[in-house]
C-alpha cells in the first residue's frame, strides 16, 4: 500500500511502477463503487491465488465503511496527512485485528524540508491533544458532559 494526500502524486507513481511493470490499482475517494469492491476482493484473495495488482495506491480520502487492507505487508507513507487523526485512521487500515502477517511502515521525508517541519509541527500537535487529554479526569469529563447536555436542553447551542 502507498499512500499519499495527492491524488496527482499518486496518478505519477503509478504511471512510474507500471513502466517498472508492476500492476497498480488507484484507490481514491473518486474510484467508482464496483472497481472499489473489486480492488477490496481481490486484495483478499486465498493464499495461492494469483491477485490481479501487486500495489495499491491510496489517498487519504479513501473513507468508506469496512475498508480494510490488513493483506498489506507493507505500507509506504509518501508524504504524511497534517490531521493525526486522518493519518493514524490510513495506518488502521493496514493494521487491524485478525491481521496475520507483519506490516513494515515506511515514512519518506526529504530532511531540511516542508517534510520535516510538518512531521515536527504534527508530533507537537500529538503532545498537545496528549497533555490537554491527560489533565482531564473521569469527573471533568463528566461535568462537560453534563453542562453540553444542558446547554442543547436550553437552547443555548443546537
Amino acid at each position: 500500500i502507498l499512500f499519499s494526500q495527492f491524488t496527482k502524486a499518486l496518478e505519477a507513481f503509478g504511471e512510474r511502477l507500471e513502466e517498472a511493470g508492476l500492476r497498480v490499482a488507484l484507490l481514491t475517494g473518486a474510484t467508482p463503487r464496483k472497481l472499489r469492491q473489486e480492488i477490496k476482493d481481490n486484495f483478499y484473495l486465498a493464499k495461492g491465488e494469483e491477485p490481479r495488482w501487486d500495489i495499491i495506491l491510496c489517498n487519504y480520502k479513501t473513507g468508506g465503511t469496512g475498508l480494510n487492507l490488513t493483506s498489506a505487508t507493507a505500507t509506504h507513507i509518501i508524504d504524511e496527512e497534517w490531521n493525526p487523526g486522518k493519518r493514524d485512521q490510513a495506518y488502521a487500515r493496514t493494521d487491524r485485528i485478525g491481521q496475520e502477517m507483519e506490516n513494515d511502515v515506511y515514512i519518506y521525508r526529504i530532511p531540511a524540508s516542508i517534510d520535516t517541519w510538518m512531521s515536527n509541527t504534527i508530533h507537537r500537535k500529538e503532545q498537545m491533544v496528549a497533555a490537554f487529554s491527560d489533565t482531564m479526569t473521569d469527573e471533568s469529563v463528566e461535568m462537560s458532559a453534563e453542562s453540553l447536555s444542558e446547554a442543547m436542553r436550553t437552547g443555548e447551542i443546537l
